[in-house]
């Protein structure tokens, strides 16, 4: 039905892991994102002081 697993009756302890993997590279890069665009925002911010 939904194509995880070996069979009809159960779940492979691989796609757990698969799916919790895709998770984790998620949220790196969601990580990776919000430090980008805090860096930018800290240059914004000593840009004002200097002002």
């Amino acid at each position: 039905m939904f194509d995880v697993g070996t069979g009809d009756e159960g779940i492979s302890s691989v796609d757990p892991a698969g799916v919790a993997l895709a998770a984790i590279k998620e949220l790196i890069h969601i990580v990776e994102m919000q430090n980008v665009k805090i860096e930018t925002l800290q240059k914004k911010v000593i840009e004002l002081e200097n002002r």
